[in-house]
């Protein structure tokens, strides 16, 4: 399917066809009235030979007898006399019976056209008057087509002139007028772009919009209004839910405590540490939805990696595996929260020790170009095909029938949280086998505080 032309450029080809047929539309008549119907005996092939050698006339110094006599012959044959003269009125050269000028020169304009009245002595006059290198050479003739030929087709010269200067001037005020226009609506589609799960508040601004504009940005903003009413009522409904489920689950546990059964009591506590697990990722989940990072949110890579590896060395220990840190020397500084990164990277670690084997060491690596850290284990790794599936929410894959306790959620939150902080997250093959999960967040704009 052919993609539609930007309104912009519709509407300048709009512009460029209105004022071609214009301009057709005034020269047209013109053409008409006056080109088509004149001998065109003078112009334009009858003045071009004379110019030339007039120049080369001039050229020689203006003492070429020859030149002069061809030039005064061409002149004749068709009724057309000349006289030179310079600045003083004194007459350089001229056609036999030629001794003054034909038009008193008042100015040192390089084109005149001029006319003179008829007299008793001498009938009415036409000519075109010239002056080059302080010398003014006169063209006069009894036939008024000389004048008005020549007239008219230094006219159309002149309407070619501006008419294409106008016509440029148009097209481009009309391009600069449309630009401005649309800028109201593209500064409102990039406000657009800009609103999602994070800010559900922002709507669109109606400054400056042209009034057929703003009927649908209203409608716009009232449908934003809905969407935010709706998914604040889903995000709390879950939060609450959540928050609810926290007593009943802390009752259950006591009396598990006391439950005389040890084996039944063990089961259940299994079932109910996941049940906790579950609530605990759907308030994750719902604080996820609703935050906001400032520009001067910002969190040490490199602390916040040490601290994820203290807090779950112990666990790692007791499953007989270790935890590292590569890169964390010195400070990595990355614009975030460090609640939210902590529990992202905490799930990453999570996932590494349950699908690492024994003995094996999880090693956490930090960069500072761009910030990231990455998490690699030993383990199966991730098939290509389920990359962009494992961050779904509530997906396990095979995990169901291998009796993993996981709910599925992990990854999503670290998926969102990413999204949340403007950052990705990729998944790589180890070098030596395994997956290798990696976190890339924006870099601090407010580094400078810190003294990087």
């Amino acid at each position: 399917m052919r993609r539609p032309l930007p309104l912009s450029l519709k509407t300048t080809l709009s512009f460029v066809v209105v004022n071609l047929v214009a301009a057709a539309l005034i020269i047209l008549p013109f053409y008409l009235t006056f080109w088509n119907n004149i001998s065109h005996r003078y112009v334009p092939g009858f003045l071009d030979p004379v110019r030339n050698k007039w120049e080369k006339f001039w050229e020689n110094g203006g003492t070429d007898p020859a030149l002069l006599a061809d030039i005064t012959e061409t002149l004749a044959e068709n009724r057309v006399q000349f006289v030179a003269f310079d600045d003083t009125g004194r007459v350089i050269a001229a056609s036999e019976g030629v001794n003054a000028p034909f038009f008193p020169q008042s100015h040192g304009w390089f084109d005149e056209h001029f006319s003179t009245p008829a007299s008793d002595s001498r009938p009415a006059l036409y000519g075109i008057s010239k002056r080059k290198q302080g010398i003014t050479v006169q063209l006069g003739t009894t036939d008024s087509a000389f004048f008005y030929e020549a007239f008219i087709d230094r006219l159309m010269n002149r309407l070619a002139i501006i008419g294409g200067a106008f016509l440029a001037v148009t097209l481009g005020a009309n391009v600069v007028i449309l630009r401005r226009s649309l800028q109201p609506l593209r500064r409102v589609s990039e406000e657009a772009a800009a609103i999602g799960p994070q800010s559900t508040s922002r709507r669109l601004s109606e400054q400056g919009l042209p009034v057929e504009v703003l009927p649908l940005v209203r409608a716009i903003n009232q449908v934003l209004d809905r969407l935010e009413d709706g998914y604040k009522a889903q995000r709390d409904f879950i939060a609450d839910a959540a928050h609810e489920l926290r007593t009943p689950l802390a009752v259950l546990k006591a009396h598990l405590d006391v439950l005389d059964d040890r084996q039944i009591a063990q089961s259940l506590e299994g079932d109910l540490s996941g049940m906790e697990r579950l609530v605990s990722q759907l308030l994750a989940m719902a604080r996820l939805d609703g935050i906001h990072i400032e520009d001067g949110d910002t969190v040490d890579l490199s602390a916040l990696t040490v601290e994820v590896a203290r807090h779950l060395g112990p666990i790692a220990f007791e499953q007989n595996r270790e935890i590292e840190v590569v890169g964390g020397e010195r400070p990595i500084w990355a614009r975030g929260l460090h609640d939210f990164l902590f529990r992202a990277l905490r799930n990453l670690v999570e996932n590494a020790l349950r699908h690492g084997p024994p003995g094996s060491v999880i090693t956490l690596r930090l960069a500072s170009d761009p910030p990231s850290v990455s998490v690699a284990d030993h383990g199966p790794g991730v098939p290509a095909e389920l990359r962009e599936t494992i961050f779904h929410r509530f997906w396990r894959g095979e995990r169901d029938r291998a009796g993993d306790d996981g709910v599925g959620l992990g990854l999503a939150i670290v998926a969102a949280t990413m999204k949340a902080h403007d950052g990705s997250i990729h998944i790589g093959d180890a070098a030596d086998g395994g997956a290798v999960f990696t976190m890339r967040l924006p870099v601090s704009r407010r580094i400078g505080a810190h003294g990087e």
